[in-house]
């Protein structure tokens, strides 16, 4: 019978080693905190990962969305007052050469004076129009722009400029004959500032409806 029997017999309870520098206590001290790691890992990935997830695309696609949306909307707002600036301009110009004709048929200086208002509005509406076209780079708003103002300076350096010239040398008024017909040759002058006019306001509404169809698409 050998030590451990003996004691199995006399009813002793055999020693317990606690001491963790033992080959399968080291072990079982490295595994625990493994474990922990690997649990915390599948808690992270599992449930933690797809939360996080779900929160930052709650916060960012509807920023995203709205964004996108509000240049949209943006855009078509600016493009509107394009079109309103399109019209104003063809009406300025209109109202000049109505101006013109009435002080070449009156001798009426009120009708310069408007003549001069009519002018800066032109070249107000002009130059927000201008504007616009750069920042949106759309060669063809920018030809047809281009095209219109061209055709109205052509007409006001060929036919408002030497009548108010002729106006300040005069020392004795027109005959109305003479008069009527500096009239007339300036109406027919504008017809092709109407024309260019006419088909600006048009390009500049066709832009319009494609933005509209785009912002309707976007909703």
């Amino acid at each position: 019978m050998n030590t451990e029997q003996a004691s199995k017999e006399a009813g002793e309870v055999p020693e317990v080693n606690d001491d963790p520098s033992l080959p399968g206590k080291a072990t079982s001290a490295r595994q625990s905190p493994l474990r922990s790691r690997r649990i915390a890992v599948r808690i992270f990935i599992g449930y933690l990962l797809p939360l996080l997830f779900f929160l930052i695309a709650g916060l960012v696609l509807p920023y995203l969305l709205t964004s996108a949306l509000g240049r949209v909307v943006r855009d078509y707002a600016e493009t509107a007052s394009f079109v309103d600036n399109a019209y104003a301009l063809r009406r300025s110009a209109t109202d000049s050469k109505n101006e013109l004709r009435g002080f070449l048929l009156y001798n009426d200086l009120s009708f310069r004076q408007q003549f001069g208002r009519s002018r800066g509005e032109y070249r107000q509406r002009f130059r927000g129009m201008q504007d616009f076209v750069n920042s949106k780079q759309n060669n063809t708003l920018d030809a047809q722009l281009n095209i219109a103002d061209g055709t109205y300076r052509r007409w006001y350096t060929k036919f408002a400029t030497p009548e108010f010239a002729a106006a300040d040398r005069a020392l004795l008024l027109r005959s109305p004959t003479v008069s009527l017909a500096a009239a007339n040759r300036s109406e027919n002058g504008f017809r092709g500032v109407n024309t260019s006019m006419n088909r600006l306001v048009a390009v500049a509404e066709a832009y319009r409806e494609q933005q509209l169809r785009r912002a309707r698409v976007s909703e």
